[in-house]
């Protein structure tokens, strides 16, 4: 900029670390020029594409992340999803969720989804696992019980067992043909189809 003062013009150039001051006389012909040199600080400066919005706001005009290009499955469950797995012998994805339900989807190479099969017990589901062979389901949640679904000959789910507690974890050990699941009640139990009916529980253990 230029500032003018009583028979001289000022001349000011600043950098962002430097700001020079020339002085030069009006009648001079560039001359003589008399320049001092002042040192200030860099003053930082936002990006001119950095966003105010105030803390706590939705950006509603970007996308939704997704890295890693990720298929959504259609009729997703109404709540918090609590477990997935997936079938051992077929495309057959299980999800269980804190809406009370254990759902099943047919995968495709596609990444399309097909909804199957969907069951539901009397509060949030927190746990599910696949019998080896890939025919049976079992699910386990808030409500202390946990269930077996025969899901690809189409019957009803039944109770196998209970807990004094919700139960948190659930799984089927192949190798001794055995279903086992964890409680907050501090314990252990498990079924052995193999010696018994589905359903008597052979033992539990208090951790």
């Amino acid at each position: 900029g230029i500032r003018k003062g009583k028979g001289k013009e000022r001349y000011l150039v600043t950098t962002p670390s430097l700001v020079s001051s020339i002085f030069q006389s009006e009648d001079s012909d560039f001359s003589e020029v008399h320049s001092s040199v002042v040192f200030a600080k860099q003053r930082k400066r936002l990006p001119a594409r950095v966003s105010m919005a105030t803390f706590g706001t939705i950006d509603t005009t970007t996308s939704p992340h997704n890295p890693n290009k990720s298929y959504e499955v259609v009729q997703p469950p109404t709540d918090s999803i609590s477990s997935l797995s997936f079938s051992p012998k077929a495309n057959y994805l299980v999800a269980t969720s804190w809406d009370n339900h254990v759902r099943c989807w047919e995968i495709h190479n596609s990444g399309a989804s097909m909804p199957k099969a969907a069951i539901t017990h009397d509060q949030p589901v927190l746990c599910s696992t696949w019998k080896d062979d890939g025919t049976v389901v079992f699910s386990a949640g808030c409500d202390k019980q946990a269930k077996m679904w025969p899901l690809l000959s189409g019957g009803q789910p039944v109770t196998v067992g209970v807990h004094d507690a919700p139960i948190k974890e659930i799984a089927w050990i192949a190798e001794l043909n055995l279903l086992v699941t964890g409680g907050w009640d501090k314990t252990l139990k498990d079924l052995s189809p193999a010696t018994r009916d589905l359903g008597d529980w052979c033992s539990s253990r208090r951790l």
